[in-house]
């Protein structure tokens, strides 16, 4: 079968393993909140992802924690241009905070990849800051989308996944406690 240019086979088809309708749109949806948490912080990546997750089967956890990396991505980009001053930056407080961020950035001659990827892994430094800066100091693009792709992709994978381990985990912790705690009535 093709779709657009791209040859599919049927067996994938048949099964539903990559073009179920619904999951489809539900990869599309964390996609598109996605870039827009990556512009507007109070919009929260890691709810919308664990959401997401909550409504998938559990073979879609990593393609949807791919799915919020590429928003999150597209949209941080946006923000190192901004930061590059080729977007506006809205609100004086934000301008101030970005080069106090930029000067995290430029503290420490080398340090500067480092901090970088410790944001996009662990959001400490505030990564949308640390974004803004990036482009403020002129980090340069191809490494700052390598480093946050992977960077944000560890972090989502790891919080789509979260869910089924823990469940998992309390599956096998209760049987065995059940287990060693004797018949039931005694």
């Amino acid at each position: 079968m093709t779709v657009g240019a791209v040859f599919v086979p049927e067996a994938l088809v048949a099964t539903g393993a990559l073009f179920d309708r619904h999951m489809c749109a539900t990869w599309l949806i964390t996609f598109g909140v996605c870039i827009l948490s990556a512009l507007i912080p109070i919009v929260n990546a890691e709810l919308v992802l664990l959401g997401a997750v909550a409504l998938a089967p559990r073979r879609w956890a990593v393609p949807l924690a791919l799915a919020a990396t590429l928003g999150q991505m597209v949209g941080k980009v946006m923000i190192y241009y901004a930061g590059r001053g080729v977007l506006h930056l809205p609100g004086e407080w934000l301008a101030r905070a970005a080069k106090k961020a930029e000067g995290m950035l430029t503290k420490r001659e080398g340090m500067e990849t480092t901090v970088y990827f410790i944001s996009a892994l662990t959001g400490f430094p505030p990564y949308y800051l640390i974004a803004i800066a990036s482009g403020m100091v002129e980090f340069p693009l191809p490494r700052f989308i390598a480093l946050g792709f992977v960077g944000r992709f560890i972090r989502f994978t790891v919080i789509a996944l979260f869910p089924g381990l823990l469940q998992h985990w309390l599956h096998w912790h209760w049987s065995l406690a059940r287990h060693w705690s004797g018949p039931p009535g005694m």
